[in-house]
């Protein structure tokens, strides 16, 4: 059944409530969901990878606003496969060296050691999710614990 844009627009408005417009709370539902507003992601079960989902609400590749997709995603029916985070160039990310120190840097689209250590999944984008994952990487390539650094 095809909706109206009167109904389709009528949808997309912020509701109010004796003239005092309540909060958009799409970033809240991104959140929930585990992605981030404006951040690509595909959906399995539906086709037009990848979608994202915006203040408006769940766009897919073609730019198509799709309310019944958020539905799914919000009832469980369907699931969000987050696409591996990947820094922009110039962008700041983390690191976990050998001895277990974590540094910052910034991202080189040309630097192949900056892709190896996207690749090798040792690039994170804040210096918490590195710390949180130090150990399994300092398993993952054999240089031992560093506990407590």
């Amino acid at each position: 059944m095809q909706r109206s844009n009167h109904s389709m627009e009528t949808m997309r408005r912020t509701i109010s409530r004796k003239g005092e417009c309540m909060k958009n709370l799409m970033a809240e539902v991104a959140a929930l969901l585990g992605v981030e507003i404006g951040e690509e992601f595909d959906i399995p079960q539906g086709v037009y990878n990848p979608h994202k989902i915006t203040e408006e609400g769940v766009f897919d590749s073609n730019g198509k606003i799709k309310e019944h997709r958020m539905n799914r995603l919000l009832t469980g029916e369907w699931t969000i496969i987050k696409k591996p985070w990947k820094p922009k160039d110039g962008g700041r990310f983390y690191y976990v060296m050998k001895n277990g120190k974590i540094i910052e840097t910034r991202f080189s689209d040309v630097d192949a050691i900056d892709h190896a250590l996207l690749y090798s999944g040792n690039c994170f984008r804040t210096e918490q999710e590195a710390e949180a994952n130090r150990e399994a990487i300092m398993e993952k390539f054999g240089w031992g614990s560093r506990k407590g650094i």
